[in-house]
């Protein structure tokens, strides 16, 4: 199965730290799995990743002028998942469940709400 897993950054953080691992696993079960990254800054993954999960940060694949407007990275990644042809996208926390549910066109998506309001 192809999997493409988003969420913001990669930089820490909880929800980031469960997205590393979920990745890992499911790779080491054998699916394909892509995480990707669309904070528009990019960076690197802080937690350690199977060797064959792909790492993919959005930014990398947006150019000036489409970069600079969240409509323009909307559109670069509904292309990007539907090159990926994933079987589903998993996505965590709200603005990239959005983002997920509005790039993934017919590809299931799942997405997971996890908040402390305090």
């Amino acid at each position: 199965m192809r999997i493409v897993f988003m969420v913001s950054s990669m930089r820490g953080g909880g929800a980031e730290r469960v997205a590393a691992l979920l990745c890992s696993e499911w790779a080491r079960q054998g699916h394909e799995v892509t995480l990707m990254a669309t904070y528009s800054r990019g960076g690197d993954c802080a937690y350690p990743l199977d060797a064959r999960v792909r790492f993919q940060n959005l930014s990398d694949l947006t150019r000036p002028p489409l970069a600079r407007t969240l409509l323009g990275r909307l559109l670069t990644l509904r292309r990007w998942v539907r090159r990926s042809q994933a079987d589903v996208v998993v996505a965590f926390l709200t603005p990239v469940n959005v983002a997920a549910i509005l790039a993934a066109g017919s590809t299931p998506v799942l997405v997971s709400e996890r908040n402390y309001p305090p």
